[in-house]
């Protein structure tokens, strides 16, 4: 896992006195890959905005960098680290020092067709690439507004359609890690869902191996269904020791816990949790992440997905 130290010294050259370069890419709804071909004399402004951005963003700005397997509700930066990658963080490794790329052509290509940009700056010796969605506001088309500029002492209509490249960006490939640092957005792609939601599938065979579940056919059809319930598996699976207990002893706290007693059902025999509905899925989970705390001051049962303290003293320890 990146830490914030490697990400500011992997970031150090961007500050330096050596000559850099900024190359931008256009991707289309297919995925397929143009290169820009800005004219030279106006790069330097767009590496600098650039420049500055990621600086603010990567360097100033405090932030934790999390397991993407672990995201939660908590806004932090995520390092990628699924099984499967979508095609936007493939380009991110693959574009840089690719020579093959075709030009975006006026002649055979138009501003509409894009939906992203890579952005990618190097020294030579040091590369990071940058992902950035284009937004609606982004794309500006003549034929829907009259829009005016500069000329002389006069206004004149601007008749070609326009890209405006803002200083934001998605996620960022560093030092041969992907930092997601929009997750938000991101996760309204579909490259992004489904890979989230296969993860789950894989993931919940874990849960059937384990034999916790009576109906494991309908556990696993619901969370391929919600990606939201998809998140939630791969977060529990990945953080707690929950799989490792015996199904009595996890059994007999659901049923005594005072959050989660009402909350499930069990087989006839108490020898497995029967989901009856799609409600109990998320209690399941909770079960499973090992949400349910009890306060030794107050003897106050607690609901907390939140276990970095915890991990945090045992590495003091």
């Amino acid at each position: 896992m990146i830490t914030r130290d490697q990400i500011i010294e992997s970031l150090a050259f961007l500050s330096d006195d050596s000559q850099k370069i900024i190359v931008v890419y256009g991707l289309r709804e297919d995925m397929s890959v143009l290169k820009l071909d800005i004219h030279r004399d106006h790069l330097s402004a767009l590496l600098d905005m650039m420049r500055d951005s990621v600086r603010e963003r990567m360097i100033e700005k405090e932030y934790e960098v999390k397991s993407y397997r672990t995201a939660d509700e908590r806004k932090s930066y995520y390092e990628y680290d699924m099984d499967e990658e979508p095609d936007e963080i493939r380009l991110l490794r693959e574009i840089p020092g690719n020579d093959d790329i075709p030009k975006f052509s006026f002649n055979d290509n138009t501003i509409s067709e894009l939906n992203s940009l890579i952005l990618v700056i190097t020294n030579g010796e040091h590369t990071i690439s940058v992902y950035k969605d284009i937004s609606g506001v982004e794309k500006i088309y003549t034929r829907r507004r009259y829009i005016i500029k500069k000329s002389g002492q006069q206004f004149v209509r601007e008749t070609e359609d326009m890209l405006s490249i803002s200083a934001s960006f998605h996620m960022i490939r560093i030092s041969g890690s992907t930092v997601l640092t929009e997750l938000d957005l991101l996760e309204k792609r579909n490259g992004f869902k489904n890979i989230i939601v296969n993860q789950a599938s894989r993931d919940a065979q874990r849960v059937n191996n384990k034999q916790i579940v009576s109906n494991f056919d309908y556990f696993k059809a619901a969370i391929e269904g919600d990606i939201s319930l998809s998140k939630k598996l791969i977060k529990a699976l990945s953080e707690s020791p929950v799989l490792n207990i015996d199904n009595a002893r996890i059994i007999t706290f659901a049923k005594t816990n005072r959050r989660l007693r009402d909350k499930l059902d069990y087989t006839a025999d108490d020898t497995q949790i029967q989901l009856k509905n799609k409600k109990q899925i998320p209690w399941f989970l909770k079960l499973l992440n090992d949400d349910f705390l009890r306060s030794q001051l107050s003897d106050e049962d607690y609901e907390s997905g939140n276990k970095d303290m915890i991990q945090e003293n045992r590495a003091q320890n």
